[in-house]
């Protein structure tokens, strides 16, 4: 149980972080609101191109973006042990960029899964 909530509270950290800087005025843009939850607003949209939903989470964190990006925005760090792969697709990690994840859990909590974060 306790391997359960570990891999959930980094997915977490990792979308939040991810979507961090979104701006406010794209929420308009097909975003069907989720829900707040603890300062964290949950959006989605589906892609009919892709039959997939797209999951964005964004927060305002009282942190220097300098203090943070270092730690949490380097997605070619293998953040937890069942992330197969990582692999920049466009951009500069520091910048905007486009990271692929491949995530793998060890545990049949969920199948494997194909991840693709826009970080700004």
């Amino acid at each position: 149980m306790q391997r359960v909530q570990t891999i959930a509270a980094r997915l977490s950290i990792l979308l939040l972080f991810a979507s961090m800087s979104v701006d406010a005025a794209q929420t308009d843009q097909g975003w069907t609101e989720a829900g707040i939850k603890n300062g964290v607003t949950l959006t989605f949209r589906d892609d009919p191109q892709l039959n997939a939903r797209q999951v964005r989470a964004v927060a305002e964190l009282p942190h220097a973006p300098g203090r943070i990006i270092a730690v949490v925005c380097d997605f070619t760090q293998i953040l937890d042990p069942d992330t197969r792969e990582t692999r920049v697709l466009s951009g500069e990690i520091g910048g905007g960029y486009e990271i692929y994840l491949r995530y793998a859990p060890r545990y049949l909590v969920v199948s494997a899964r194909d991840v693709v974060l826009d970080t700004r």
